[in-house]
């Protein structure tokens, strides 16, 4: 879709129209945290259910309010939401390059979360490091509800892999997201869950410890709340309803062929550009891919067909001569038999007769290597026919 309007109107009339065509509707839809494409998609692949009736109806799913699934999986592209999260303006502007990775990796908890018991432990874990002043012991001697939740934080991210979230902590973050917009309208019972889940958070923050918290970010639990309020989007807690191969969901093959597209192909054309001159740059390009796709599938082609050739050609050599030396030897064997059972029958009588016997034997013992030396003549064309076969596939 090339266009000049981005709205949910003009994307949901082109979906329309592509789902007319004949195209079935896909099993998973995964893309970025645009209000506008994820509204159009959830309109056009799920039975015209707005964003957030999409929303609402997974949330009732994952508390077992509802069991009737929507008819396509839409699911926001792990790698901008952790772009999300780096970008996040309250954690951009903290300059304690630990803090923020602290906080990114424990954000990146709750996209991995495979149930709605981890999610809000994890949840209720940040936002009660973020909300509590102080943490460590409280005047009890017992341990604060901030301390114990840094250190569960702590405990789930070590060793975790950090190289997805370096690139976007260590740059120079200016650029604004989608989510700077109106936050959408969520249902009445999701706005009760998060409310009930900040409520708890708070509550835990009050129990003053003996030392300063460093984690202290009151301002960054409100924007978490917000990119919560679409969780069901952008978590794992719904691969198992749909029962999805995907652990997480990712577009970076297309974003790869846009990459490749813009930095490559359009590389050295003037920019902007008609929209004519891109659309036949563009075709030009899939039908160069399309050509070099089908001449490695062809090589494939005839790497296979090669291959169960030699096998069957190999295969059939090898029966044939198993079974003309399996004859040679019954042969022989027939011939070793009445010839000695002859000499042991004439061992009584005179040389004369033994030397005959003797005679004879070497005759049939000629005999046997006449007809070895026929069929080993008979064998030399299908060799032959072999080698030329190899030849061919060689050439090919």
């Amino acid at each position: 879709m090339v266009s000049e309007k981005l709205n949910t109107i003009t994307i949901f009339n082109w979906l329309g129209e592509w789902i007319n065509s004949g195209i079935r509707i896909p099993n998973e839809a995964v893309c970025d945290f645009s209000y506008a494409l994820l509204g159009a998609i959830t309109r056009a692949f799920c039975e015209g259910k707005s964003l957030k009736s999409y929303v609402e109806t997974c949330f009732d799913i994952l508390i077992g309010k509802s069991h009737k699934m929507p008819t396509c999986y839409v699911r926001i592209d792990v790698a901008h939401i952790i772009k999300i999260f780096c970008r996040i303006k309250h954690l951009t502007q903290v300059k304690n390059k630990h803090l923020k990775h602290f906080y990114v990796r424990g954000l990146r908890l709750l996209v991995t979360s495979t149930e709605l018991n981890e999610f809000e432990e994890d949840l209720t874990a940040l936002l009660t490091v973020m909300y509590c002043e102080t943490d460590g012991f409280s005047e009890n001697n017992e341990i604060t509800p901030s301390e114990e939740s840094r250190q569960f934080i702590l405990k789930k991210i070590k060793g975790n892999d950090i190289d997805s979230t370096q690139e976007c902590i260590d740059t120079n973050l200016r650029l604004e997201t989608e989510n700077d917009c109106e936050d959408s309208e969520i249902s009445d019972s999701l706005k009760e869950y998060l409310d009930n889940i900040e409520s708890i958070s708070r509550n835990n923050s009050k129990v003053k410890g003996d030392r300063i918290s460093a984690y202290f970010l009151p301002d960054l639990a409100k924007d978490v709340l917000r990119i919560c309020k679409h969780f069901p989007l952008w978590t794992c807690l719904m691969q198992s309803k749909f029962k999805s191969p995907y652990s997480i969901g990712s577009s970076a093959p297309v974003e790869s062929d846009f990459s490749e597209l813009k930095n490559q192909i359009l590389r050295n054309d003037v920019k902007p550009m008609s929209i004519d001159r891109f659309v036949i740059k563009h075709l030009q390009s899939i039908n160069s891919n399309t050509k070099l796709f089908r001449s490695s599938q062809l090589r494939n082609d005839v790497s296979i067909e090669s291959n169960d050739v030699n096998s069957i050609s190999s295969s059939d050599n090898e029966s044939c001569k198993n079974y003309c030396i399996a004859e040679n030897y019954s042969e022989m064997d027939k011939i070793k038999d009445n010839s000695l059972n002859n000499l042991s029958q004439d061992d009584g009588i005179g040389s004369t007769k033994a030397l005959k016997k003797k005679l004879i034997y070497l005759i049939l013992i000629f005999q046997t290597v006449v007809i070895l030396m026929f069929q080993i003549k008979q064998m030399i064309p299908m060799m032959k026919s072999k080698t030329g076969e190899e030849k061919v596939t060689m050439a090919i």
